[in-house]
């Protein structure tokens, strides 16, 4: 009897629970896996299997083909064996609730799910594999369900990436030093980004140092996506996001004294255009504003730098980088976020990882069709309807 397989995630919740990236919020996908046949007859179920697979796609162009894909599919975690039974039972619908733990990240490290269109992507699937109590049959059916996945270790809230950091850089011919100073590292959509610069002249070099002035600064906000190819190696490809630049109104002399600059921009938010439908390949794609943000994957991960760069006069102009950490989420979202977090890690505290108790309607028992909600008529089936 040809089967059917359906996948459904908890009633009014995401597939999703828990919060992958903070192993102790216990991140796992929960739903149930319902089989029936396709007739609406009996059927005999030996065996049912459950594998999340994520895949991840790149496209870029090398030096020796203009245009490389690549493709590659990774099984996550382990199968979870919802039923094996050789009592040859038969049945007219199975229900298995199910509890699909995530790894943990100290066992593997899941990268979220992303698609940058006709560059890169990172989708996740859910596989149920049924076969059927027959020795007629020996395919498997399969079904496969999307699944979204966001990784909330970098949230901008977190004391790690609210640390003031500086860097500093002097000029080539050591004239005079610049420093960038950033309050926090972590941003969003739609977040200010403050920084500061000091420009300090080299004491030692006073009387060449006092003549520098400076010309302009700029701001560019680089995002870099570094592909892995099998015949070039490492490709990075860089955008720049966001760029600024500051004219010094007839080109401040730096003389003896230091000069601090304050500087604000937000970080972009791009414009999406409204999808009525998505393409199959962004089902599973998250709705974020942003669709790259910081990731670590298999086969590309994407980066941001913050470049600023001081132009002189009489002095080495002089460049400053900096690693920024871009998360989907602005500062209002990850603030409250921070709540329902910490209460999921107080919930899981205990929590033993057991399936649920599956729902069988077997095809010998009297009161079946009333189980299903239909009612018979003579000969004749129907919805039963309260």
């Amino acid at each position: 009897m040809p089967l059917t397989i359906s996948i459904r995630g908890p009633p009014n919740a995401d597939f999703v629970l828990g919060y992958p990236g903070i192993d102790a919020s216990w991140p796992r996908i929960c739903g149930v896996v319902e089989v029936r046949s396709k007739t609406g007859g009996p059927f005999r179920l030996k065996t049912l299997e459950l594998q999340l697979y994520r895949s991840e796609e790149i496209t870029v162009h090398t030096a020796r083909v203009m245009k490389q894909m690549r493709k590659e599919t990774y099984a996550v975690g382990r199968p979870v064996q919802l039923h094996d039974d050789s009592s040859r039972n038969s049945y007219l619908s199975m229900s298995f609730p199910f509890i699909y733990t995530l790894p943990f990240a100290r066992e593997m490290e899941l990268p979220s799910s992303m698609h940058i269109p006709k560059t890169a992507s990172t989708i996740y699937s859910l596989q149920a594999a049924a076969l059927e109590d027959d020795i007629k049959v020996t395919d498997y059916v399969r079904t496969f369900c999307p699944i979204t996945i966001l990784r909330y270790d970098t949230i901008s809230v977190f004391s790690e990436f609210r640390q003031q950091q500086t860097v500093v850089a002097k000029s080539d011919d050591s004239l005079v030093d610049v420093a960038l100073t950033l309050d926090r590292i972590a941003f969003g959509p739609g977040d200010p980004v403050h920084m500061v610069i000091d420009i300090v002249p080299n004491p030692d070099l006073q009387y060449k140092s006092s003549k520098v002035k400076i010309k302009s600064i700029y701001i560019d906000l680089q995002e870099i996506i570094n592909f892995g190819t099998v015949s070039d190696g490492i490709i990075p490809k860089i955008k720049t996001i966001q760029a600024e630049k500051l004219d010094m109104a007839n080109h401040i002399s730096l003389g003896n004294q230091a000069h601090q600059q304050d500087i604000t921009f937000t970080f972009p938010v791009p414009k999406r255009t409204n999808r009525e439908v998505l393409q199959r390949d962004e089902a599973a794609s998250p709705n974020t504003l942003l669709s790259s943000f910081t990731q670590v994957s298999a086969l590309y991960s994407v980066s941001f730098i913050l470049k600023i760069g001081v132009r002189f006069s009489g002095c080495k102009d002089v460049e400053l980088n900096h690693t920024l950490t871009v998360t989907p989420f602005d500062s209002a979202t990850c603030q409250a976020l921070l709540y329902p977090l910490n209460n999921a890690i107080k919930t899981t505290v205990g929590a033993t990882p057991l399936q649920p108790t599956p729902t069988f309607i077997k095809a010998n028992d009297p009161v079946a069709a009333s189980k299903l909600g239909i009612t018979m008529s003579g000969q004749q089936r129907s919805l039963w309807i309260e």
